[in-house]
């Protein structure tokens, strides 16, 4: 997406914004004019920096410094992107795990235990649903539009200095693109955070379930007797 596309209602001024990825989930169920525009997205105001003089726009390597910086940037957001799609799979594949073992546990507590031992037991494994759920949402939204200006040959071609136009678009190009990268790479780092507590919850709920499977003494409590099967049984 291009700087200015959309955002010139939310005002693309200052640090710019970046919703968190809960926001961003969550505007997906609202309907077109209820949702913000560009997913809530605001690009950050470039500013061209005070180095950039004349004579360094003469040098031969400004150019390609310049040039190399914005592929760089952008080879980062591909790269969170990918890893991001990587986490997201082993996010669904623990999940469903995750909930199979829940679903095992629910079964094997049923009238067997009191309730609060129930929920006791049953903590690691909701515990572990739902840092793979915050998890794989974060992940999700690493893949969502970010903001990257593409330098194109009519931008310059009717400036007074064309050479010092071409570095200011991909320096103002590198500049969107570091930004979208940071913003990536800092909420995967967050879903992966949420993926490790997610594995220690998994593991402590694996390890409550072998322990329900070695117990011998826990066994199904007995059903009472409706009182009117009892009263028959007496009078028989």
């Amino acid at each position: 997406m291009r700087e200015g596309q959309g955002s010139a209602s939310s005002g693309g001024e200052g640090e710019g914004r970046w919703p968190k990825p809960a926001r961003q989930f969550w505007w997906d169920f609202l309907p077109r004019t209820k949702a913000p525009p560009n997913s809530g997205l605001v690009a950050p105001k470039f500013e061209e920096p005070d180095w950039l003089t004349d004579v360094i726009c003469k040098q031969e390597e400004t150019l390609d410094v310049a040039r190399g910086e914005h592929h760089e940037a952008l080879a980062r957001a591909k790269g969170a992107e990918e890893k991001a799609n990587r986490l997201t799979q082993i996010t669904l594949a623990l999940f469903a795990l995750a909930l199979g073992l829940a679903g095992f546990e629910i079964s094997f507590l049923r009238d067997r235990v009191d309730v609060w031992i129930a929920v006791l037991l049953l903590a690691p494994s909701a515990g572990a649903i739902f840092c793979l759920v915050v998890s794989g949402v974060q992940a999700l939204e690493i893949d969502r539009v970010a903001f990257y200006w593409p330098p194109l040959v009519a931008d310059a071609s009717e400036a007074p200095d064309v050479r010092r136009a071409y570095i200011e678009a991909e320096l103002r190009a590198s500049f969107l693109a570091d930004w979208s990268a940071r913003k990536k790479v800092k909420a995967l780092l967050q879903a992966r955070a949420w993926l490790s507590r997610g594995l220690i919850c998994l593991f402590v709920a694996a390890l409550v379930g072998l322990w329900m499977l070695a117990d011998p003494v826990n066994e199904r409590r007995p059903k009472p007797i409706p009182s009117s099967t009892a009263d028959a049984l007496t009078k028989g």
